[in-house]
């Protein structure tokens, strides 16, 4: 029995290092879809639901209701050609921690966005409305006071596509 504890022993560690070294690829994999490039200025894909592709960029706002702050809008295209309501839930994470995965399901954090047929919508920082369109990424400038924070990623989760009549 001693002899097989022992050779038990011995085998633990490698058998664990080769599960481990060939579960990284796929946790890699999965984070870096939720990361955002936090220098791109361009519609950049973030990922596509379905029907749906959902796209982003980052701008310096000067003006306007989020004056001194980076923002990430999204961009939304239906791929099909029927209309479509895609919902959502939105995991935001500055400097690495989830700010409202404590609150994921209450109605504030579920967005709804209505593509007709073949249609895409884009963000305008200048009349925007709808929450579904924006995610604050870091303040532009600081004044005395403030704390600068680093958008780390963001995460649709609960992701549906119905179509509509």
């Amino acid at each position: 029995m001693n002899v097989s504890v022992k050779k038990i022993n011995e085998l633990l560690p490698k058998t664990l290092l080769v599960i481990l070294l060939a579960a990284l690829p796929f946790v890699g994999a999965a984070k870096a879809q939720d990361n955002i490039d936090v220098t791109a200025k361009e519609w950049t894909q973030f990922n596509v639901y379905g029907s749906v592709k959902v796209e982003y960029r980052i701008q310096e706002c000067t003006s306007g209701r989020f004056v001194n702050s980076n923002m990430v809008f999204f961009r939304f295209s239906n791929l099909s050609s029927k209309n479509i309501a895609f919902k959502f839930r939105r995991e935001v994470y500055h400097d690495g921690k989830c700010d409202n995965c404590h609150e994921i399901d209450s109605d504030e954090h579920l967005f709804e966005v209505k593509l007709a047929a073949n249609e895409v919508i884009e963000a305008d920082p200048a009349t925007i409305t709808n929450n579904a369109f924006y995610v604050f990424s870091n303040w532009a400038r600081l004044v005395p006071g403030m704390t600068q924070v680093e958008l780390n990623g963001i995460k649709l989760v609960g992701v549906e596509s119905s179509i509509l009549k």
